[in-house]
């Protein structure tokens, strides 16, 4: 599927102010990379409008840690609103850390394993996408979008897979705007 049919597909289904309200949210993502921000303003202004983007309830862009042992939050929007505190962080962190394995992104659906044989489980009664920036073969950051347990946007399995084709085609404008700020 292009983008263009992907595009067209996520706007058939919207009302006409909501196109409009999509289209500008996109046309904000699309400048991001080019614009004069610094690095965590960017990660800011990114996460904000793709939680935006694709009306989820909370957002966080995780990045591997320099010496590669583990990784961390580095921009949050609404995710405490979760209560993903305790055991139930440390099982997320689990999942999050299998985001960091994939090359493509993927959705992941309340109480379900991301696929069959997987050791781990998202924990938390929302549908999470995931996408990792891929650099040199392997995962550098991950975004999760938190879509909560009735996306507004994602009612059918395949409307959760245009999700998951919509983040990969994001994902070049984030990791465009990544490799400008530390390149």
């Amino acid at each position: 599927m292009t983008t263009a049919q992907l595009l067209n597909d996520l706007l058939d289904e919207l009302s006409e102010e909501q196109r409009a309200e999509f289209r500008g949210t996109y046309g904000r993502i699309q400048q991001l990379p080019g614009s004069e921000l610094p690095l965590q303003a960017f990660l800011d202004d990114f996460l904000r409008e793709t939680v935006n983007l694709f009306a989820a309830t909370a957002g966080v862009i995780w990045f591997r840690e320099a010496d590669g042992s583990g990784f961390q939050a580095n921009t949050r929007l609404g995710f405490d609103r979760h209560g993903i505190t305790g055991e139930l962080a440390d099982r997320h962190r689990e999942l999050v850390g299998f985001a960091f394995q994939q090359t493509k992104p993927l959705v992941v659906n309340p109480y379900s394993s991301p696929q069959a044989g997987a050791n781990v489980s998202n924990p938390t009664d929302s549908f999470i996408v995931f996408g990792p920036a891929v650099a040199g073969g392997q995962a550098i950051g991950v975004i999760e979008l938190l879509l909560g347990p009735t996306p507004v946007r994602g009612r059918t399995s395949g409307d959760r897979d245009r999700y998951r084709l919509w983040l990969d085609h994001l994902l070049g404008f984030f990791c465009q705007g990544i490799e400008r700020r530390l390149l």
